[in-house]
C-alpha cells in the first residue's frame, strides 16, 4: 500500500482516520469477525496510479435508480454504520431504521448492510425478501419470495388460516439458512395501504418480532415523519421503541468517499477543489442523497471520461447546475427540446 501522504484522498481533503472508529473497525479496511466491508482505492494509491488502472467509461453512479444488493460494489462511506447495525442484528431480531426522505435509508440497507451479512452468513445460505407494502401487503410479501418458494408460498396464500408472516417462511424454511426481510418504505402501510388490511398485515407482523428464531431477522425503513402513525398501533410499537436507529448524515470524510471512490474504481479523479465544492453544495440543498446520485451521474455523463480524459472537471459541474441545479437544469432541457 502506498505511504499514506501520496494516496490521492489526501488530495481532496480526507482523512483516513475519519472512517477508523474504535473496536471492530480496524484501519481503512472494516473488520468483524474477520469480514472485509472496504478497501478504498483513493486511500491507496496516487492520482496518477489511479489513471493508470484500466478505464470503464460506464457511469458509477446510479443517477435517480435505487440502490439494490447489486449494486454494493459502488456503495461507498457507510462502513462504520454496516458494522454498527451488523452487531445490531447479532443480538436482536427486528431493526427499524428511521430517516427523513432522501437521507439514504434503503440504500444502506440494500446495498450496504444486507450484501454485508451475506458475505457474513454466506450467500447460498442466505434467503432475503425485499418489498414495499401497497394496497395489499400480503401480495407485496408473496410476490417478492425468490422463486424456488413461490410453489409452497401459493398454496399457503390460498388456504390463509392463521395466515401470519412468521407462519408462511416457517412454511419455506430449511435447515440451516438465515432469513432477512426488508420492508422497505414501511410508511406505505399508512400511506396507501385500507386499513382493514393494514391492520390485518400489523397483527401478522407481532408473531414473527416476537418469534425467538435466530435464524429471521426483520428490517423496517421508515422515514420519520409517519412516526405518530406508527405509534397508534401500540403492540408494533411496544415491539419497535428498543430497536429504532435514526439514519445519521453523512459526516464530510464519508461523503468525499461516496463521490470520489467509484470514479476511482473507473480510473477517474476529479478536479482539485471540486469535491470539496460538491459537499459544500450538498449540505446547503439539505442532504438529499438521490440528487447527489444524480449529479455525479449528470456530471459523468457530460464530461465523458476517456483515455486522454481521465478527470472530471469544475467548469462541468457548474455548466450543468451544480447539485441545487442539476435536476431543474436537465428537465429543461428535456422540455425545451
Amino acid at each position: 500500500m502506498s505511504e499514506p501522504s501520496s494516496a490521492y484522498i489526501n488530495d481532496i481533503g480526507g482523512d483516513v482516520k475519519g472512517i477508523i472508529g474504535d473496536g471492530d473497525v480496524k484501519g481503512i479496511i472494516g473488520d468483524i469477525k474477520g469480514g472485509v466491508v472496504n478497501q478504498y482505492i483513493i486511500a491507496q494509491y496516487s492520482e496518477a496510479e489511479i489513471h493508470s488502472r484500466n478505464l470503464k467509461p460506464g457511469s458509477p453512479y446510479l443517477g435517480l435508480n435505487k440502490f439494490e444488493p447489486g449494486d454494493k460494489d459502488k456503495f461507498f462511506g457507510r462502513e462504520k454504520w454496516i458494522i454498527e447495525l451488523s452487531n445490531d442484528l447479532e443480538k436482536n431480531n427486528l431493526l427499524l431504521l428511521l430517516g427523513a426522505s432522501g437521507s439514504g435509508k434503503s440504500s444502506l440497507i440494500q446495498a450496504g448492510l444486507i450484501p454485508y451479512l451475506s458475505d457474513q452468513w454466506g450467500a447460498s445460505q442466505l434467503v432475503t425478501i425485499i418489498f414495499v407494502p401497497n394496497n395489499n401487503p400480503f401480495t407485496s410479501f408473496s410476490d417478492n419470495f425468490p422463486k424456488k418458494y413461490q410453489d409452497k408460498v401459493s398454496d399457503f396464500f390460498n388456504s390463509p388460516n392463521n395466515l401470519t408472516l412468521s407462519n408462511v417462511i416457517k412454511w419455506c424454511q430449511e435447515e440451516s439458512f438465515k432469513w432477512i426481510i426488508f420492508i422497505d418504505q414501511f410508511e406505505e402501510l399508512f400511506a396507501r395501504t385500507p386499513k382493514l388490511e393494514r391492520d390485518k398485515f400489523i397483527a401478522s407482523l407481532i408473531p414473527l418480532i416476537q418469534q425467538q428464531d435466530e435464524s429471521i431477522k426483520l428490517i423496517l425503513a421508515m422515514r420519520s415523519d409517519f412516526l405518530d402513525e406508527l405509534q397508534e398501533y401500540a403492540d408494533l410499537t411496544n415491539e419497535v421503541e428498543k430497536q429504532i436507529r435514526l439514519t445519521r448524515e453523512m459526516t464530510e470524510i464519508e461523503l468525499r468517499l461516496a463521490i470520489a471512490e467509484p470514479a476511482a474504481r473507473n480510473g477517474v479523479t476529479f478536479e482539485k477543489g471540486l469535491v470539496e465544492q460538491i459537499i459544500h453544495d450538498f449540505y446547503h440543498q439539505a442532504g438529499s442523497l438521490p440528487l447527489l446520485q444524480y449529479t455525479l451521474d449528470l456530471l459523468w455523463r457530460e464530461d465523458k471520461p476517456s483515455e486522454n480524459n481521465r478527470v472530471l472537471n469544475i467548469e462541468t459541474y457548474q455548466n450543468i447546475g451544480g447539485v441545487s441545479g442539476a435536476l431543474q437544469k436537465q428537465a429543461n432541457n428535456i422540455y425545451n427540446k
